[in-house]
């Protein structure tokens, strides 16, 4: 049987994550769901009360009590009942997370976070999009994207949201108009899905971090990171085909997770 509803926790309640694959929102308890996110005690109540088949998506690295300390106990992991926990998780630190906490079924899959069908290459624009956070207009929800100093650093060149729009918005008016995405996110799992998406368009990601994204680079010190800008300057007005079908085929989009029997 097919999982046909999706819980949104507060994390991924802006999410067209259930657009992408075909889900409706949740409303019966009985019935297989996957919780995208388990953030907050309502959301962990929603998780406890449900009795049919569920799979839990974290949605935000903290649910796993990542960044303030991996070797603690995860958030969710000390409320919910682990022993016959089914997860999904993207890429090898969210798994070390939850391996770590004792699951067993957990499985790695490159999923889709939002829905992506919309972000299609595309002639690469002239400006460099970073992402601020949902909030960019609250100070204290940008500070770990150090936003003061990239915003002095690139100037014109830079382009950002002034508060939160919605997801087709920024494809249409910042992704498509760009030609570089950055990364100056404090940890290295935030920024993920923007940069998936931005890759699928055929626009690299320069970051703090190293991510096996095949759009990915790490940007270095600020001389390094002013001579990855030129470089990528050039490609202005070019179509990166080679580059979005490299991330394109990285990316495991199908839906194969949300059958019951894939996690037998």
């Amino acid at each position: 049987m097919r999982i046909k509803q999706c819980y949104m926790g507060e994390h991924g309640r802006y999410s067209s994550f259930k657009d992408f694959y075909s889900l409706d929102d949740y409303t019966d308890i009985n019935k297989p769901v996957v919780f995208y996110g388990l953030n907050n005690n309502r959301d962990i109540k929603k998780w406890i009360k449900h009795k049919g088949f569920k799979v839990y998506l974290p949605a935000a690295i903290q649910e796993l009590g990542g960044f303030r300390g991996v070797g603690n106990s995860g958030f969710v992991f000390t409320k919910i009942d682990i022993k016959d926990l089914n997860i999904i998780v993207q890429d090898e630190l969210w798994e070390y997370l939850v391996k770590a906490n004792g699951i067993k079924n957990c499985k790695k899959v490159r999923f889709a976070w939002r829905d992506h069908r919309m972000c299609k290459p595309t002639p690469l624009g002239d400006k460099i999009y970073i992402h601020f956070g949902h909030y960019p207009d609250i100070e204290k929800a940008t500070n770990s994207f150090q936003k003061k100093k990239y915003v002095e650093l690139l100037g014109d060149d830079l382009i950002y949201p002034d508060t939160f729009i919605p997801y087709e918005d920024l494809v249409e008016n910042y992704f498509n108009k760009s030609f570089l995405h950055i990364v100056t996110a404090e940890y290295p799992t935030q920024s993920e899905t923007t940069t998936q998406a931005m890759g699928l368009m055929g626009r690299k990601t320069l970051s703090l971090w190293p991510n096996l994204n095949p759009s990915c680079e790490v940007m270095g010190n600020t001389e390094e990171l002013l001579r990855k800008i030129k470089l990528e300057k050039k490609k202005i007005g070019t179509i990166q085909l080679e580059l979005a079908n490299q991330v394109s085929n990285f990316f495991d989009f199908s839906d194969d997770w949300l059958y019951e029997d894939y996690w037998k």
